[in-house]
């Protein structure tokens, strides 16, 4: 995976955060075969996001296979 750089301005104010993820798809057209034929899929990959919720700015995320949970991910966003 590659690193996404944001840019956060440091400021002394306190900011209210809100966490979230998301599951997105990995397919093709030909998932739905190999699926039926053979047993194998292709999986998803997991978008974690801190926002700050009165500007809306995205503070951090992180891009994660389906296999890791959300707690781990936290602490580092």
């Amino acid at each position: 995976m590659q690193d996404l750089e944001l840019e956060i301005p440091e400021n002394d104010e306190k900011v209210i955060t809100a966490v979230d993820a998301t599951g997105i798809k990995v397919t093709n057209r030909g998932e739905w075969i190999r699926k039926y034929h053979d047993g194998r899929r292709k999986g998803w990959i997991k978008v974690h996001v801190a926002v700050d919720v009165e500007s809306g700015e995205m503070l951090s995320i992180e891009v994660t296979d389906e296999k890791t949970g959300d707690s781990e991910v936290f602490e580092e966003l």
